[in-house]
């Protein structure tokens, strides 16, 4: 899909760049990323991914797609808040995700 602005929709090949542009704008609107393990560990090992969402289902897999493809960057998580659903049995973790330690390089 060629880069540009599509009804109301943006294009871009580098991610990276283009949402540390939008979180540098600070109009505060929050960035939501649906899916895309790979693009999210892009996100999360540049530092900016603040937050995770992630969705306990009920059923048994004899497989799947892991939340990072291997490998990925070590993440760790501080839990924000929790929803249970009782009909679904689904629970809903909120998770932060803890600034990392500054390095001495």
């Amino acid at each position: 899909m060629p880069e540009g602005e599509r009804d109301g929709v943006t294009v871009v090949r580098e991610a990276i760049p283009h949402v540390r542009a939008l979180k540098a704008g600070g109009d505060g609107k929050p960035l939501w990323l649906w899916g895309g393990g790979d693009l999210f560990g892009q996100l999360a090992d540049a530092g900016l991914v603040d937050g995770v969402d992630v969705a306990v289902v009920p059923v048994l897999l004899g497989g799947g797609l892991p939340l990072l493809p291997a490998p990925g960057p070590r993440l760790t998580l501080r839990l924000r808040s929790h929803l249970v659903f009782s009909g679904s049995g689904i629970l809903a973790l909120e998770y932060d995700i803890a600034p990392r330690p500054a390095t001495g390089d």
